[in-house]
């Protein structure tokens, strides 16, 4: 995806924030870690790093390599590489947000991490599912304790085609009925109550009267997304309880 200047400008800001920390000499690792591809971003310029180059490294940090502020110095680049393409999972980032306790960073840290991720989302609200994964983005801000409310209210307020698939995305993705905790991936991290008011807003009148309008003028070969997640929606809708 390519940075409109709102998203830019939130990428830009990360990078102002975490430019007081210094890049690693070296990076402590679990034996079990390749040591080649840990030196190879221990000797580069961070913004000469590609995705390949750092998408082990950005799931592996702080449990088996490196500390919190090695990371914080990766982690500018790795929050510019995850918002081009899907292959650094944005849940995954969350996750690690989640395990260095980056509530208690300074604010200016912190302000710049939830801009890009809102950045990030509202983009990607605009673009085809085929193209970008706004669910990704939301089930990391979902992980991340954002405001849920607020989140919809967005959705519910970007109302163009692509937010709608994107929204028929995020039924497929979570609101199956009977999904085994095996099957539901990233969303086992989000607590009960934000699931259960999503799920809420969801299987709402609103929800369904959007996916129905949307299919009237979606491009026929986005039609079978729509449908199914309707389906999807009537599964949940007549489940007991």
């Amino acid at each position: 995806m390519i940075p409109n200047a709102r998203l830019r400008s939130a990428i830009d800001n990360v990078y102002a924030a975490f430019e007081d920390y210094p890049q690693p000499m070296q990076l402590d690792a679990s034996p079990l870690r390749d040591k080649a591809e840990l030196r190879a971003i221990e000797v580069r310029p961070r913004g000469s790093l590609g995705t390949t180059d750092l998408c082990n490294y950005a799931s592996w940090a702080m449990t088996t390599v490196g500390d919190v502020e090695q990371y914080k110095y990766f982690l500018p680049r790795i929050l510019e590489l995850a918002t081009e393409s899907g292959l650094i999972e944005p849940e995954v980032i969350a996750l690690k947000l989640e395990y260095a306790a980056w509530r208690s960073w300074p604010p200016r840290e912190k302000t710049a991490v939830e801009e890009l991720f809102r950045g990030t989302f509202a983009q990607a609200l605009t673009e085809h599912p085929d193209n970008f994964d706004a669910v990704s983005w939301f089930c990391g801000m979902a992980i991340l304790g954002f405001d849920l409310g607020g989140l919809l209210r967005a959705w519910d307020a970007t109302n163009n085609s692509a937010a709608t698939l994107q929204l028929a995305q995020l039924i497929r993705t979570l609101a199956f009925p009977g999904k085994e905790a095996s099957e539901r991936g990233y969303w086992e991290s989000v607590p009960d109550d934000v699931e259960k008011e999503l799920l809420n807003w969801l299987t709402s009148q609103h929800t369904r009267l959007r996916l129905r309008v949307a299919k009237g003028i979606a491009n026929p070969s986005d039609i079978w997304i729509l449908e199914r997640a309707a389906e999807m929606l009537e599964q949940v809708n007549q489940r007991p309880g």
